[in-house]
């Protein structure tokens, strides 16, 4: 059972997070303990951008989780860097994403790899999938999730999602995107489960709950298969409830409505859609002519963006595979048009005892 008191670290625990984006110097206003948390930057996937068929392109992967709880005194300073998402767009490899790191005194330093850049190729070469960031200098050092890989026995094209960050400090493969074996796109990873291609043309996204099976969504927080609109927050019980089956207690940095959410269906290629917070987003597999800004619906925090593959012939505008903000890794892409691929910003938490 998880509590409010477990998720803050001890009913005697008073802090303040202080979520950092960008890169900068902080100042410690008290003199305690503080709790810092570090992401490196998503990788890009690969990027097809193909005059016909016969394209693969895999996932990249999530950036490196470090944390570490360290005495400050008045005054002292950090120096804190915050990694930037790769990303892609134009035809080959992706991009890895940065290295977030804090830096002080006394030798202080944490640093959290940004994930490695997904790859891209002809169907007859296979690709092994990216790996996710490694993390060191904390108490708590978790690799980052990666990508699933691509081998296709006939002629055809295939995109695998983006790995998930391992905030909840387990087994790497498990919160990898699925593989491709043959014409498919699989979804994103998701901090509580991977993706599995699942001999499904388009796989769904991993959920907090546990990974998704073929087209099946990943289950949210409560254990249920989402529905087709945002999770309903009001749905969530106390929490004391012995119904929650993601261990908030292991959950390390931010407010839990960043991760209460089950994965996205496949091929919904909606833009600017709330997804389930904390789910990834689906696979997209389309041979129809695609217009505007179109691809994986945005995944919710910490989760890979899903895999497109976009191949009708007269398809306009252009094509996007965005992993989370706070280091997830995106998703391969291979379409007819312009293409981007963009793994999330990395984000650096600085948790501030209070008087």
């Amino acid at each position: 059972m998880s509590n409010i008191s477990q998720f803050l670290g001890g009913s005697d625990r008073k802090v303040s997070a202080r979520l950092i984006l960008r890169s900068q110097t902080f100042i410690a206003p008290i003199s305690g303990m503080y709790r810092i948390s570090v992401i490196g930057g998503g990788a890009s996937g690969g990027v097809s951008v193909v005059g016909s068929t016969g394209q693969t392109a895999t996932g990249g992967g999530a950036g490196g989780f470090a944390q570490k709880s360290v005495y400050l005194k008045q005054g002292d300073s950090l120096t804190v860097n915050v990694g930037a998402g790769g990303m892609k767009s134009s035809n080959g490899n992706g991009v890895d994403g940065g290295q977030s790191s804090v830096a002080g005194p006394a030798g202080l330093l944490i640093q959290a790899d940004g994930g490695k850049a997904g790859r891209a190729a002809g169907w007859g070469t296979p690709l092994t999938g990216s790996e996710g960031g490694a993390a060191t200098g904390g108490d708590i050092n978790n690799p980052g999730g990666g990508s699933g890989g691509i081998n296709l026995s006939t002629a055809g094209s295939a995109a695998t999602g983006g790995g998930a960050v391992n905030i909840f400090g387990v087994d790497p493969e498990t919160i990898r995107s699925g593989s491709a074996v043959a014409t498919y796109s699989t979804g994103g990873a998701s901090p509580g489960g991977g993706s599995d291609g699942g001999g499904v043309q388009a796989s769904a996204g991993g959920g907090v709950a546990g990974p998704s099976v073929g087209g099946i969504p990943g289950p949210d927080i409560l254990g249920r298969v989402p529905g087709s609109s945002p999770f309903d927050v009001s749905e969530l019980p106390q929490f004391g409830s012995e119904n929650i089956f993601v261990p908030l207690e292991r959950l390390v940095i931010v407010p839990p409505f960043f991760l209460v959410g089950g994965g996205g269906y496949v091929n919904k290629t909606t833009r600017g859609f709330a997804l389930f917070s904390g789910g990834a987003s689906g696979g997209v597999y389309t041979e129809s002519n695609m217009t505007g800004i179109f691809g994986p619906q945005p995944s919710g925090a910490f989760a890979g963006s899903g895999g497109l593959v976009s191949i009708g012939s007269g398809s306009t505008g252009a094509s996007l595979s965005e992993g989370a903000e706070f280091g997830a890794g995106a998703g391969g892409v291979v379409s007819r048009v312009s293409a981007t691929s963009r793994g999330g910003d990395g984000i650096v938490v600085i948790e501030v005892p209070l008087k």
